[in-house]
């Protein structure tokens, strides 16, 4: 007899009137407004808002905890009890009473295990059910050897990419695809120049205004629902961030946008919001992506050692600066431990269902024009309440981007 799989399709969810977990994101005309200091809602227990997390993200943080500097993400802090010398984060969103952890703590290898099991054991006595969303291999091996009834499975990979493996004549990062570099050429006919900010430098008021001008036209162009884990705002952070700018060089005006975003002490660099507005000649978006790999390719040489402690990926452990273009949807959700059956079928078409729903592929489509190598990353959780409709849903709510 054949079990009848419960379903869950888009139209179970209201995405036109879905509200964010915590506080209203600002909308893009708000962002040359506010304060370019990063805002954390961090835990009562952990008050301590004052102190910046930006240098821990950049110093242990992975791609994804770029993001917790929104005001929607709440930042969870290992007590000092613990006796760590430096802070070891978590980011989270809340919503339904799940704790939805994005992306591997950020703090130092030692202490992973530590901080992993601690937030762990804060969510229950929070009455909150922890999902770890996006956490890397060293995670995940914690969770196999601490957590037996856990579930864990893959469905998200992260494409990382190493520089200075192709460099041109010119110095220049250059891409091995043939029909890349011609969309690039012909984004650079049409006289697109990119200009390159300092790290740490935010640019002027005027420019600022002008690219949050073009980020809301963009928004304004997408049609249907978008899900996403930051919400533009590019700015935030800026201090551990570097610009790109393209302009029409006749016009002058502004036709995109990139930022890289420092993280893993420095070893690797996320390449973050790469956004050709919607009068941009073809191939700004490849065009930023080439400037931006370019910036990291000339970055001096650092030692091999990987502050983060993800010794299982050889990118990280070279002496050569990586670049990560962050997680992209998998084609197909794969069970790691403690799911097949019913569950597995059931969850594997959610998850196709909702990737089909919001194209989530086309991601990982674009990014393969660089060649980048997957790396995968794993979603755990507990076997109560576990991955339900509700927490399906609860997950989409957070991710809204109208």
């Amino acid at each position: 007899m054949q079990t009848q799989l419960p379903t869950i399709f888009v139209e179970d969810v209201d995405f036109n009137t879905l509200s964010p977990p915590s506080s209203p994101r600002s909308s893009i005309s708000d962002f040359s407004r506010r304060s370019t200091t990063p805002h954390t809602d961090v835990d009562d227990v952990h008050e301590d808002k004052e102190k910046d997390i930006g240098e821990t993200i950049a110093l242990y943080g992975d791609s994804f905890a770029t993001d917790w500097h929104e005001e929607r993400y709440k930042i969870w802090e290992l007590p000092q009890s613990y006796g760590s010398t430096q802070r070891c984060l978590v980011g989270y969103l809340v919503e339904g009473g799940y704790a939805f952890v994005w992306g591997t703590p950020a703090c130092p290898k030692e202490k992973l295990v530590e901080t992993l099991l601690a937030f762990i054991e804060w969510c229950r006595s929070q009455s909150l059910s922890p999902m770890l969303l996006c956490v890397n291999e060293a995670t995940k091996d914690i969770i196999l050897s601490k957590m037996h009834d856990w579930v864990v499975f893959t469905c998200v990979r992260e494409e990382v990419l190493d520089p200075s493996k192709n460099i041109s004549k010119e110095g220049g990062y250059e891409s091995p695809s043939r029909n890349l570099r011609s969309v690039v050429r012909r984004a650079q006919r049409a006289g697109v120049k990119v200009q390159w900010f300092d790290e740490g430098c935010l640019p002027s008021a005027d420019v600022v205004e002008e690219v949050n001008d073009g980020l809301a036209a963009w928004l304004k162009a997408r049609k249907g629902p978008q899900i996403a884990s930051d919400s533009l705002d590019i700015w935030i952070d800026y201090k551990n961030r570097r610009y790109f700018v393209a302009r029409d060089e006749q016009t002058g005006r502004a036709v995109g946008v990139a930022n890289l975003a420092r993280c893993r002490g420095g070893r690797e660099y996320q390449i973050k919001n790469f956004v050709s507005f919607p009068w941009a000649p073809k191939g700004t978006s490849e065009l930023l992506v080439e400037e931006a790999i370019t910036a990291v390719s000339k970055l001096p040489k650092l030692p091999p050692s990987s502050p983060s402690g993800d010794e299982e990926d050889e990118e990280t452990t070279t002496a050569s600066t990586t670049v990560t273009f962050g997680g992209s949807a998998d084609d197909e959700l794969r069970g790691v431990h403690n799911l097949s059956g019913w569950k597995f079928q059931w969850l594997s078409k959610v998850y196709q269902q909702i990737a089909k729903s919001f194209g989530l592929t086309k991601r990982h489509a674009f990014r393969s024009k660089w060649h980048a190598q997957d790396r995968p990353l794993y979603i755990a959780y507990p076997p109560e309440p576990g991955m339900s409709l509700g927490a399906a849903r609860s997950l989409l709510r957070t991710l809204n981007r109208t």
